[in-house]
């Protein structure tokens, strides 16, 4: 009931099927319920909360970021969307997002006081999901994309831990394919890595990210 009345876009019986699993609750979700426990506890009583952020590796295996430091940050609202759970918390003068599987030793500062309430009251919590996640709407294609070792992460946290990463010859990039709905804000998220995302195939949708890059190289001539 507690996590129903705080979780954004959240539907109760979908709590209710992840808290029992055949009578007991799996390992995994067991740590993530304890996560969100602690999470809506702050929320609740309005104090910060502190925690290792991880990433996702080439093997699959969450890493922790920035060699372990720690994150204080003020907790505003949890969200289910995807499959997942997420937090939205004020940080450095801004909301962001975390998910909470990739978080660890969440732990409750009952000393604190949480930060951000004028942003907060500002903040469409509805649309800032929508931006982040509904972002690919079109025809499905399966796309093979070369990529950096360093956005392993990236794709998994976009398509999911069933995502496989071939690694390149080179060892310093990998091949994935998926299927993926290709519209202008796939290309636009392609985009927002840089060098670090190569698409190789269809040939259609390789030529359509390039004449969108041609157009906006020729922005800047």
């Amino acid at each position: 009931e507690k996590l129903g009345r705080f979780t954004s876009r959240y539907r109760q019986e979908e709590l209710d099927r992840k808290v029992l699993v055949s009578g007991r609750v799996k390992s995994q979700e067991e740590k993530i319920l304890y996560s969100v426990d602690t999470l809506h506890s702050a929320i609740t009583a309005g104090n910060q909360v502190r925690f290792k952020y991880c990433d996702w590796d080439l093997q699959k295996q969450m890493v922790p970021r920035h060699e372990g430091q720690l994150y204080t940050v003020s907790p505003w609202v949890m969200v289910w969307e995807n499959g997942n759970y997420y937090m939205i918390a004020y940080t450095e003068g801004r909301l962001k997002h975390y998910r909470v599987d990739k978080m660890r030793k969440v732990e409750l500062l009952p000393d604190t006081e949480r930060e951000g309430a004028e942003e907060y009251a500002e903040f469409d919590v509805n649309q800032y999901m929508q931006q982040m996640f509904d972002m690919f709407n079109g025809p499905v294609r399966k796309v093979t994309m070369r990529c950096e070792n360093r956005l392993a992460g990236a794709m998994i946290d976009r398509f999911g831990t069933g995502v496989t990463l071939v690694r390149n010859p080179d060892g310093d990039h990998f091949n994935v394919v998926v299927n993926v709905q290709v519209s202008p804000r796939f290309y636009g998220w392609v985009a927002g890595f840089g060098t670090g995302i190569e698409i190789l195939d269809p040939p259609s949708v390789r030529a359509e990210m390039k004449k969108k890059l041609d157009e906006l190289e020729g922005l800047y001539r």
